[in-house]
């Protein structure tokens, strides 16, 4: 399994198209001179003509399953690599919010979601503050213990006589009319999320060592560098 990483099958797509079955798997992120090595000694890209690649499969695990990405079979496998790179960096907790983040901002292939992970701070996600060691019954009944931390009159009803007969999963309910419930938080959909294209791909592939693709005559990325420390946005607005 890939805890923390993207693993994809990739084949040659003009040997698919010929009937042979030629490619590999690797597992992102990587060095772009071992990803450079990869389509070219296994998957057989830029030998005899064969120019094209196509990802015929992948594992759900790992960032995959954190993040909800889709992965297109026709996705450019740099694109890929830098979003995997990104979205190890900023590390799980980042990574499972932006499922619903990127479903949210309509955001879609791997540079949206690396975009969103930079913006992390700015997507409005909050961790529930109800007491520890409690069982609850729903997420909503967790919601409202949530909420009464910051209401004073709702703090008051749970702690009083009339506290055990409360329906608080009802009241969480209608709390949470504008947000979206998960096991370790909650989402505030009435907020704006952040914008899936807020940085630009030279800016990703900047942030994670990346040379783009072509770049100063190179064919493929170089190195993987260290993170550039690109500024996110603010809770006050976009800061370049």
């Amino acid at each position: 399994m890939a805890d923390d990483g993207i693993s994809v099958y990739v084949a040659n797509l003009g040997k698919y198209n010929e009937g042979e079955l030629k490619g590999g798997w690797i597992t992102l992120p990587v060095e772009p001179d071992d990803l450079d090595r990869f389509l070219s000694e296994t998957v057989g890209v830029g030998a005899a003509g064969y120019e094209e690649y196509a990802i015929h499969d992948w594992e759900g695990d790992g960032l995959v399953a954190l993040s909800g990405m889709k992965i297109d079979e026709h996705v450019d496998l740099n694109d890929l690599n830098v979003a995997a790179a990104i979205l190890k960096e900023q590390g799980a907790d980042v990574a499972a919010m932006l499922d619903h983040a990127a479903e949210q901002a309509n955001a879609s292939g791997p540079l949206a979601y690396a975009s969103l992970a930079l913006q992390a701070d700015d997507i409005p996600f909050s961790a529930y503050d109800a007491p520890e060691g409690v069982l609850y019954a729903s997420l909503e009944e967790k919601f409202a213990y949530s909420c009464a931390e910051t209401d004073e009159d709702l703090k008051e009803a749970i702690d009083g006589k009339w506290g055990p007969y409360l329906n608080l999963a009802a009241i969480g309910r209608d709390l949470a009319m504008n947000m979206t419930l998960t096991d370790d938080g909650y989402f505030d959909d009435a907020q704006d999320y952040p914008d899936p294209d807020y940085y630009s791909r030279e800016e990703l592939y900047e942030h994670a060592g990346y040379l783009l693709p072509g770049a100063d005559g190179e064919d493929a990325a170089w190195r993987m560098g260290t993170a550039s420390g690109l500024d996110a946005p603010t809770a006050s607005g976009p800061a370049r």
